[in-house]
């Protein structure tokens, strides 16, 4: 694997937890209304 497929890899990865963790914080939120 390169540095830069390692690097892109890590920032998808990054990304997608961000997003998951917002959906989270989302679905909690509608919960509490």
């Amino acid at each position: 694997m390169t540095a830069h497929a390692f690097t892109l890899n890590t920032s998808c990865t990054c990304a997608a937890s961000m997003l998951l963790s917002t959906l989270e914080h989302i679905h909690d939120a509608e919960r509490t209304l």
